[in-house]
This record gives structure tokens, sequence and C-alpha cells, in this order.
């Protein structure tokens, strides 16, 4: 079999004509730009619509300058103790003579006299005292109308102070006890001995120390253990 020629006529309808492809290159062109510009339209309308939904970037706030921490300020030096007794009083005493009343427990006021060895007594310059009974100092006293012996054994601690010439204890705490003997009877269970609050008024001597308190209770300490 023979091969057979195209005709002239197919040929030359086969050929893309100039004009044809100019054309289409520049609606090629166009349709470019146009893509192009809705691309950046939209672009432009996505980030605007994120500003509006985050908001414009917040402003740089200056920092505070910070001011330097003050030191501390340097406490106090404590004052150095200060005497708050007559000096008159201050020391070791014992009482020599001694009429008091005393509030006893179930048995009202009771006023006792010292017989025998009394009591060693001292006074602090920083307003603190105790009083020393001992095992035994004995007292004469009138209890329900029969004589009878009280014997206090123990100590009392106490905060006093002393001002023209009166003194008084502030505070007093009792560690003593007392029995009370009638004349004639068995002595009786020991009870707690009260620590008294009796405002004295005092006159310092030399070697000693006499208290005058109210209803004529009297005192008469000497100086020394």
């Amino acid at each position: 079999m023979g091969y057979d020629a195209p005709s002239p006529a197919l040929a030359g309808s086969e050929r893309a004509h100039p004009l044809a492809v100019v054309l289409v290159a520049v609606a090629g062109v166009v349709a470019a730009g146009v893509f192009g510009a809705v691309v950046v339209r939209f672009a432009g309308a996505d980030s605007r619509a994120a500003d509006r939904l985050t908001g414009p970037p917040p402003a740089q706030v200056a920092a505070a300058p910070t001011s330097p921490s003050p030191s501390p300020s340097p406490s106090p030096a404590s004052p150095s103790p200060a005497a708050v007794a007559d000096e008159c009083l201050v020391g070791p005493w014992r009482v020599a003579e001694q009429r008091e009343l005393v509030a006893l427990p179930d048995l009202g006021t009771v006023e006792v006299t010292l017989t025998g060895v009394g009591p060693a007594v001292t006074y602090r310059a920083d307003g603190t005292g105790v009083i020393e009974y001992g095992e035994a100092t004995s007292y004469a006293a009138t209890v329900d109308g029969r004589d009878a012996l009280i014997t206090v054994a123990g100590t009392v601690t106490f905060e006093f102070g002393a001002a023209d010439g009166v003194t008084a204890a502030t505070e007093a705490r009792s560690d003593a006890t007392f029995t009370v003997t009638p004349d004639g009877a068995e002595p009786g269970a020991p009870a707690d001995w009260p620590a008294s609050l009796t405002e004295w008024s005092y006159e310092c001597g030399p070697s000693d120390l006499a208290l005058t308190g109210p209803d004529a209770q009297r005192e008469v300490l000497t100086r020394g253990e």
C-alpha cells in the first residue's frame, strides 16, 4: 500500500492564525491580572479581619522605676536596768518584831504576834523580794476564842513599789503553809498561808527598818541574815 500526501487545502487549515495567537496571549495576561487583584483584595480583607479580631498590638508600657528599699532602722538599745526601790530598803533583813492581821482560810482575820525567831526578808533593787519562813516560824494567836500557836513554813515571793516612805507589794505568790495548834490540842491539817498586799509606811535606820500598817500593825526588821 502506498503513502497518500495531505492535500494543500487541509494543510493550510491546520496552521494557527497569527492574530489568534496574539489574542490568546492577551487574554491570558488579563486573566492573570484580574486573579492577582482578587487574591490581593482577599488577602487584604483577611488581614483587616484579623486586625479586628485580635485588636491593635499592645502599647509598650514603660517599667516604673524601682526605688531602693529603705535600710532597716537600727533597734534602739535596751535601757539599762534602773533601780525601782528605795536604796534604804534594799538588802537582807530579819524580822525581829511582828504584829499583823492575816486573813486565814476558814478562820477569818486573825491577829498574829511573832514568837521566837522571825522570817528572813530580802528586798531587791529590781523591785522583787522574798520572805523565807524556813521550816517553822511561830506566831501566837487567838482562834475561835482559844489561844493557839500558828506555825508557818515555806516562802512568799513578791514584787513591790516604794515612794515617799510608803511601800506595798503589787504582786505576791505564796508557797508557804501553816498549821494551827489550839492550846492543849493536836495540830490541825496544813493549809495555804496567804500572801499579803498590805500597804506599809516605813522608816529606815542605820541597821533597822520599821514598818507600820493599818490597825496598829507593826514590824521591826534588823539588817542582815
